[in-house]
């Protein structure tokens, strides 16, 4: 039987407001094998970023199953999250939490490997990803100093470099740097 790197089983999320309770998205079934490579699309509101949160162990399912690697995220514990989110999941939020007093290199350097300052990455890497994403003469700037396209890209590179065994970007608006084209395509509608 193969084991996904993400499985969905009839994963749910609900919220409720006001007494009232609503679905951000429901009876989810979904795999993701390793080296695959998937598009979510769908409308504003449709559930994507929430389904990359659920993939990602950032929120538990509401109902269902999400499994990263075999691992149950609703019932992991907080260290087995933490260790998730800092090795496996390579998450690029939608407003990219790049650190405003830190420069572009900071910015990636600080983020290879929390708490493993034994574990650096060569400043030849960084230096290498800063040219193909055409940043390379940036590496001093604040992130307000950037364009938005050159913060996402700084994002970007922050998650790539450490090479995570899933990249989960929200609402990318520039391409990527990469040869690979998604195999499937997942509209989410409402």
């Amino acid at each position: 039987m193969e084991r996904y790197l993400i499985e969905c089983v009839s994963a749910g999320k609900y919220y409720s407001r006001n007494g009232h309770s609503f679905a951000a998205l429901s009876d989810i079934n979904l795999t993701i094998s390793k080296n695959e490579t998937l598009l979510l699309k769908g409308r504003s509101g449709a559930g994507k970023s929430t389904l990359i949160h659920l993939m990602s162990g950032l929120i538990k399912p509401s109902s269902g199953k999400v499994l990263f690697n075999g691992i149950s995220l609703g019932d992991a514990n907080n260290k087995t999250l933490s260790t998730l989110l800092q090795n496996e999941a390579g998450i690029i939020f939608q407003n990219f939490n790049l650190l405003p007093t830190y420069t572009v290199y900071e910015n990636i350097e600080i983020a290879v490997i929390p708490g493993k300052k034994d574990h650096l990455i060569p400043k030849t890497v960084i230096r290498e990803y800063l040219e193909r994403f055409d940043l390379a003469d940036k590496t001093d700037l604040l992130p307000s100093e950037l364009s938005i396209g050159q913060q996402q890209k700084v994002a970007i590179i922050r998650t790539l470099i450490r090479e995570p065994s899933v990249f989960l970007p929200m609402n990318l608006q520039v391409p990527l740097m990469t040869n690979q084209h998604p195999k499937y395509s997942v509209s989410l509608k409402k």
